[in-house]
């Protein structure tokens, strides 16, 4: 390899001062690159159908894709972006222009309401609630429990979703209030699209926000508020809390019991809680214990088995998820919310 030294380089004026590198060969700097001018730097700019191959892309590269509106910059083996540009982003989670998880749809400036979302590895996108508001927003809505339904539990499909035609196309999805909207009637996607939504592959958080609500009502206390703020009457509003499982999300799943191999007898099924935001993780009794009690229980509950230690706010803000003892179903709480029957969301970033 040839090496020029120069105190200046600069283009002839045929190039109007430009230095042009061909395609297929590469200009290295190993010191430091610096624009000592007020103009402008352009990034290299496309659509997500024109990002480099993945032979071709290297970790730390960045671009503009004009498809999402985003910049966006390659690390374990997968374009993630960084955050939106201008008018452009605000085209982020139309059907043609589907976003990959709320975050972006938060990062595009967007206001909470539905959007199309398409995980990495999804050929189609699927029509979401997107909460940008609570908890720094880019909560995506996956499932509600029903106050007399079992539907938020021990199923892996989709269930009971709503269908209708939205921007030209039929969406089955989870209305989160108005007239779509069941208290008592619970809803959820897929397990595969629950997990792929919030997978850190997918630029996602993997934690899980629950809460004891019904018709969208938001927190009293505020966009921070879980508990502080008191309640709203007739289960409109209880408490929220947070899940996040010690092996990731690809240990949650709508199937998991008591007696659940993945999350009864193996660590990384075990998770910690936050009954505040922003987290403050809790897990008695270390990550041996906090995990479901038996085969009634489903999802997840906020004591320690097999010993009987508790989160801080079990007695005033327990979430177990399902539980096969509940005459009515729904959720099982503690608190403002005690015993079975209530209703809530199942919220994931």
């Amino acid at each position: 390899m040839s090496q020029l030294n120069v105190s200046n380089l600069g283009g002839t004026p045929q190039t109007v001062g430009q230095v042009n590198v061909s395609t297929g060969h590469t200009l290295e700097i190993q010191g430091t690159l610096k624009f000592d001018h007020r103009g402008g730097h352009r990034v290299p700019t496309g659509t997500t159908a024109e990002r480099p191959s993945v032979s071709n892309s290297k970790v730390g590269q960045i671009r503009f894709n004009t498809t999402t509106g985003s910049f966006e910059v390659y690390n374990n083996n997968t374009w993630i972006s960084i955050g939106t540009a201008g008018a452009a982003g605000n085209t982020a989670g139309n059907y043609a222009t589907p976003a990959r998880n709320g975050r972006e749809i938060k990062q595009a400036g967007r206001p909470s309401g539905y959007y199309w979302i398409q995980p990495i590895g999804y050929d189609s996108p699927t029509y979401c609630y997107v909460d940008c508001d609570n908890y720094d927003g880019g909560w995506v809505c996956v499932m509600i429990a029903g106050s007399g339904s079992n539907n938020h539990y021990g199923t892996f499909e989709a269930s009971n979703l709503y269908t209708q035609t939205v921007d030209g196309v039929s969406a089955s999805y989870i209305p989160v209030s108005g007239t779509y909207y069941s208290s008592s009637s619970g809803r959820k996607y897929a397990d595969t699209f629950i997990r792929a939504v919030c997978e850190a592959r997918n630029g996602g958080d993997e934690v899980i926000n629950v809460r004891l609500a019904t018709n969208n009502t938001q927190p009293p206390g505020g966009v921070y508020d879980t508990y502080n703020g008191g309640t709203v009457g007739g289960d409109a509003w209880n408490y929220a809390s947070f899940i996040k499982y010690r092996g990731g999300i690809q240990y949650y799943s709508n199937l998991n019991t008591g007696g659940d191999g993945r999350q009864g007898d193996r660590r990384e099924g075990n998770f910690r809680v936050s009954h505040v935001y922003p987290y403050n993780w809790e897990q008695p009794g270390g990550w041996e214990h906090i995990r479901l009690y038996n085969n009634d229980y489903k999802i997840f509950d906020y004591h320690s088995n097999p010993s009987n230690l508790q989160t801080s706010r079990y007695s005033n803000n327990r979430v177990l998820w399902g539980y096969t003892g509940n005459t009515s179903q729904g959720i099982y709480g503690s608190g403002p919310a005690s015993g079975q029957g209530h209703p809530g969301y199942f919220f994931v970033r």
